[in-house]
């Protein structure tokens, strides 16, 4: 007698067996859970991004050909929701190409590069801003801390072929908006150069900040019969001539996405409407 179990303490040795399969199959079941989703985020991802370049394709395609020949402006006019220009970036892979769509809203930044309302068109003085989505939607700015000094950003339209030059970035809050001004960083003053913004959200999976990079246009080559916006001839080095005092990108090695400017304090800005992490 003295070695037989009681029936109390089976029972509960089977009852903690029991929630020990149940909590199991639970972590289990949250891990498969987890993954299912994660994948299925990572082949849509794919998907738009597969979209978004077979869009820009037919774009660059339909302006080399002539068949398109309306002017960025006269787009936005007349079918404000087409893409109007195309956004290569050879840092970011020979295949890279996205479409420039009119509007920073969710509709617009699921279809590639944003084009933020009211900011100048491709080519023109002053400053072509632009968001775009660093995860999700085929994250068309997710390795924008790559980018180095002097690393070139091609922008194509019906009119021409525009070439900017990769000049600095800076880690900003969303309060403020001097980064999108006529002369980015400084508002109020009168724009003489073209200028390109690309704002993205930062650090990555947050929208707690933003990640903006700015280019210099430094070429301009017209399509033929098409007549180009006036622009400034840049050809000062992007490594030395910014907008502000802020410290140029550094050419080598790539910036990660934790940094930021090391002499700014300063903080800026996002477009206004824009609530999902880009």
């Amino acid at each position: 007698m003295g070695g037989t179990r009681k029936p109390g303490k089976r029972r509960s040795s089977a009852g903690r067996n029991l929630f020990r399969v149940a909590g199991s199959l639970l972590l289990v079941a949250g891990m498969i859970a987890t993954g299912y989703i994660g994948y299925k985020v990572w082949w849509q991802d794919l998907r738009v991004g597969d979209a978004q370049t077979a869009e820009a394709g037919e774009l660059e395609q339909d302006f080399a050909s002539g068949k398109a020949r309306m002017s960025p402006r006269d787009i936005l006019a007349s079918r404000p929701r087409d893409a109007f220009a195309v956004v290569r970036i050879p840092r970011f892979g020979s295949r890279y190409a996205r479409p420039v769509y009119e509007g920073v809203n969710a509709r617009e930044l699921a279809k590639g590069i944003g084009h933020v309302p009211q900011s100048v068109l491709p080519g023109e003085i002053g400053n072509f801003a632009t968001a775009g989505h660093r995860v999700t939607f085929g994250k068309p700015y997710n390795r924008i801390h790559e980018l180095h000094a002097g690393d070139p950003i091609i922008v194509e339209t019906a009119q021409g072929i525009y070439i900017y030059s990769y000049v600095r970035y800076r880690v900003t809050t969303p309060a403020e908006v001097e980064v999108l001004a006529p002369v980015p960083d400084k508002i109020g003053a009168k724009p003489t150069e073209a200028w390109m913004t690309m704002v993205a959200c930062h650090p990555q999976f947050s929208a707690r900040e933003r990640y903006v990079g700015f280019a210099k246009l430094v070429s301009a080559k017209p399509r033929p019969g098409a007549t180009l916006p006036p622009a400034s001839p840049a050809t000062s080095s992007p490594a030395t001539s910014s907008p502000s005092s802020s410290p140029a990108a550094t050419p080598d090695p790539a910036v990660t996405p934790e940094a930021t400017p090391g002499a700014s304090s300063a903080r800026a800005a996002r477009p206004a409407g824009r609530k999902r992490h880009t």
